[in-house]
């Protein structure tokens, strides 16, 4: 798996719409979409930002996206 598998398959479990997310980032539908096509990744600051946001307030998922995402991103 790959990081754009999984943010995708995270937005599937949310039934979100990649550009809900872009919304809730307060970043363009671009962005988001080019990381979807795993043509670029996010910095270190955005990934906390996706993480937190995904997580929902769940500590546990939290943590399990942190590691998800450190394993999956180059």
């Amino acid at each position: 798996m790959n990081f754009s598998n999984w943010l995708q398959s995270k937005l599937d479990e949310l039934n979100m719409k990649p550009a809900h997310l872009a919304i809730e980032l307060e970043i363009t539908r671009g962005a988001v979409s080019l990381w979807l096509s795993s043509d670029r990744y996010p910095n270190k600051k955005m990934q906390k930002r996706i993480v937190d946001y995904l997580a929902k307030g769940d500590t546990n998922k939290r943590n399990q996206y942190i590691i998800d995402v450190f394993d999956l991103i180059p």
